[in-house]
């Protein structure tokens, strides 16, 4: 049986390769919610909803700034020309 990632993961994969590919290596509160609401939506509890996501799901970490994205997880180069397509 295979076991898939749930959407809520696969979306705050997303929107990590999305900042990956803009150059962020740490971003603004601001610059994420405006992401968050242009990719997930924009409802005030989503915002949130996926600010915690991505940070439960060890894409980002809390910094006094905004946040830092983490390198660990960074996909496979056919993951951001993936997300690349599905943006255009």
């Amino acid at each position: 049986m295979k076991i898939r990632k749930s959407i809520v993961y696969q979306r705050c994969e997303d929107i990590a390769a999305i900042m990956v590919s803009q150059g962020y290596s740490n971003v603004a509160l601001r610059d994420l919610e405006y992401l968050l609401k242009r990719y997930v939506g924009a409802d005030p509890r989503t915002v949130r909803a996926y600010k915690s996501h991505l940070v439960e799901f060890n894409f980002l970490k809390r910094t006094n700034g905004g946040f830092e994205i983490l390198k660990e997880w960074i996909p496979v180069q056919k993951h951001l020309e993936a997300v690349a397509e599905n943006s255009k």
